[in-house]
């Protein structure tokens, strides 16, 4: 139903006619914005207070790190060169991140943190080597976007995630601040991380199969593990959990959603492989063959840091422990296989609703991917997903947790800041990393115990739908059957 922003004036209604318009409006863009409208207004304020940041930060001789680790391999492209340097160099450039920390840790020491980080600064910009295969340097060099452009998609990413997020859960719009207020979230955008478009192609990606619209899905699914191949660990993980809470009457068309996904995703990929030519495929392939030995996991385990205390993955956990790096490798891969037939094995398919299967499946990414050096939208996705079924006890715990980890990590720019070491992203150790071994694993607990826990109104069909509400927010009243998103809520 259309809704009508002007009406036709009758007479004496003219008073009422301005507010009859601002009514309207205001559900136009309900219509738009999940939930209530003044968080969407803050974020609009913060996007707008970021402007001069990003003006600065891609200004004449600068630009952003990890944006500029993509543009170097696609300007050796376009010179026909290779996109990759030798293991040797790419070993430097980490020895050269941990030789800054080290310098920093002796002039702070000394008083002089704050003078060698300002000389640090003033150095050129050093990014990390191309550890991505051929794609994503193609496609800057065949669409030369500035950092400037860049920034705008990536930016356009987060709040398309939000919004995607919030609308297909129901979640209140209240919940859009620990996006606003995560530096994991600002980092990586601020770097230039490709990270925020992939995990928004992810989110949609898994949407479209859950509405058993697996051809579509098949394109940001290529685009993704065309760009960052691990991120199979999401969808093995979300295609199972999804065939677990299936019906059973609906598993042939459930699964018949995935083939059609997985034949578009792997005709998309090959495809794209086969345009990479030969010399690039050589390439690609001999990279693939030495990929742990392009990263830090091969140095000695304390010329590790500060990558190592980065780097929040069971992988880089076992390699501090001591494991060498293949070893630990198989290790890594092994405690996620686990991981996965628990949480297959635990979950009650009443349960598995789309929140459910998405934040588990992304927390068990999360927990198998090889490198992460950020948490992005971790206590968005946990929050929203546990929210409506806690009391208010656990919900105030859960939410002073999330509060107090996103304020850890702002702690640990603080130190940066004061030239105090290269902290950066995380308070915690190459030699304690507690988010590692604590935070994700009581994640994963917490959504698995949700999960597997008897739905509402045992004894009845699926739940129907439900607002997974907010802070301070109970959840709000659902609608029988499907939604206009056609996915089934929290029960």
């Amino acid at each position: 139903m259309a809704v009508r922003l002007y009406a036709p004036k009758r007479p004496g209604a003219s008073a009422g006619g301005k507010a009859n318009r601002v009514r309207a409006t205001r559900r136009v863009l309900a219509g738009v914005t999940p939930g209530k409208l003044w968080p969407w207004a803050v974020v609009a304020l913060w996007l707008l207070a970021l402007g001069p940041v990003f003006a600065a930060a891609t200004g004449p001789g600068r630009g952003l790190v990890d944006f500029r680790s993509y543009q170097l391999p696609a300007a050796a492209l376009l010179r026909g060169e290779s996109p990759y340097v030798t293991p040797a160099a790419a070993l430097a450039v980490w020895r050269a991140f941990h030789d800054a920390e080290a310098a920093l840790l002796a002039a702070s020491a000394g008083g002089q943190g704050a003078e060698q980080l300002r000389a640090l600064a003033g150095q050129p910009l050093l990014p990390g080597p191309y550890v991505y295969p051929p794609t994503l340097a193609l496609l800057v060099a065949q669409l030369h976007p500035t950092d400037r452009v860049f920034a705008v998609v990536l930016g356009l990413a987060i709040v398309g995630f939000a919004w995607l997020w919030l609308r297909s859960t129901g979640a209140a719009a209240a919940w859009l601040l620990l996006v606003i207020g995560s530096w994991d979230v600002l980092a990586s955008w601020t770097g230039g991380n490709v990270e925020h478009l992939l995990l928004f192609a992810t989110l949609l990606a898994a949407l479209l199969l859950w509405t058993r619209q697996g051809f579509f899905a098949s394109l940001p699914i290529a685009f993704v593990l065309l760009i960052k191949p691990y991120y199979a660990l999401f969808f093995a993980a979300f295609v199972l959990l999804q065939l677990r809470g299936a019906p059973p009457a609906a598993r042939r068309a459930v699964l018949r959603t995935h083939l059609a996904a997985a034949f578009g995703a792997l005709l998309l990929i090959a495809l794209e492989v086969e345009r990479w030519g030969p010399r690039l495929r050589a390439e690609a392939l001999d990279y693939l063959r030495t990929a742990t030995e392009r990263l830090w996991l091969v140095l000695p385990v304390a010329g590790q840091t500060p990558m190592s205390a980065w780097n929040r993955t069971p992988l880089q956990a076992l390699i501090v422990f001591g494991l060498p790096p293949r070893l630990a490798e198989g290790l890594a891969l092994a405690l996620w296989v686990v991981l996965l037939g628990v949480t297959l094995w635990r979950v009650s398919p009443a349960r598995l609703t789309w929140a459910r299967a998405w934040a588990l499946a992304l927390v068990l990414l999360y927990l198998g991917r090889p490198v992460g050096w950020g948490l992005i939208y971790l206590d968005l996705i946990v929050l929203t997903t546990l929210w409506s079924r806690l009391a208010t006890g656990p919900r105030l715990a859960l939410l002073a947790a999330a509060v107090a980890l996103q304020a850890s990590h702002w702690a640990a720019l603080a130190l940066t800041a004061q030239g105090r070491g290269l902290p950066l992203l995380t308070l915690q150790s190459a030699a304690l990393p507690w988010e590692t071994v604590l935070v994700l694993p009581l994640c994963w607990a917490l959504l698995l115990f949700d999960a597997a826990r008897p739905p509402a109104g045992a004894g009845t069909a699926r739940p129907g739908p439900a607002r997974s509400g907010g802070p301070g927010r109970p959840p709000g009243p659902g609608s029988p059957g499907r939604t206009a998103t056609m996915l089934p809520a929290d029960g």
